[in-house]
Parts: C-alpha cells; sequence; structure tokens
C-alpha cells in the first residue's frame, strides 16, 4: 500500500483525501479495502527483458531519474543490469515472444 501511495501525484493524493473525508464519511477500513480491490483487478505485465545469463526476470536497470519529482527521464546508455537471482552485474537480454 504504501508503495502504491508512494507512486501518486500530490493531486492524486488531493482526490484521494476528498473521497475519503466526503463521499465515504472517512470510513478508511473501506476506503483501503477499495484500494487493495482496485490494485488486485491491475492488468499483469508480461515480462519483456529478461537476464542473459539465467533468463530471470528479476532485474533491475539504470536510469535518469529527475530527484525533484522521481520522473523517469531515460535508461542508461549501456546494456548492464542487475540480476537479483545471480546476484550480480549482466547484460539484459530482450524476450522474444
Amino acid at each position: 500500500m504504501k508503495e502504491f501511495l508512494n507512486e501518486l501525484s500530490k493531486e492524486q493524493l488531493i482526490n484521494l483525501q476528498n473521497i475519503l473525508c466526503n463521499e465515504i464519511g472517512g470510513d478508511i477500513d473501506f476506503f483501503l479495502f477499495k484500494i487493495k480491490e482496485n490494485l488486485d483487478n491491475r492488468p499483469t505485465i508480461k515480462s519483456k527483458y529478461c537476464c542473459s545469463v539465467c533468463g530471470g526476470t528479476n532485474i533491475y536497470l539504470q536510469a535518469w531519474i529527475d530527484p525533484n519529482n522521481n520522473k523517469y527521464i531515460e535508461d542508461t546508455e549501456d546494456d548492464e543490469c542487475w540480476c537479483e537471482d545471480c546476484q550480480e552485474h549482466t547484460k539484459i537480454k530482450k524476450i522474444n515472444e
């Protein structure tokens, strides 16, 4: 839940606060239930990239991020990634569909 709320913009947080206070009378349990229900119904995203060594999709890629608003700018120019399964830097590989 914390990760979900951290991803929201200030405007989205204000909208959620208004819904909580005005539309559902401050019932926090109902509010959290509805958020979880919406999170559970999100479509799953099929992985497009994997580790070139083990084939796992538990990988991280470096990127340029604006530190003032956490906005993604672009990936770094190399094709290196961190694989949590291998516990080392490997090359990123595109998964053929």
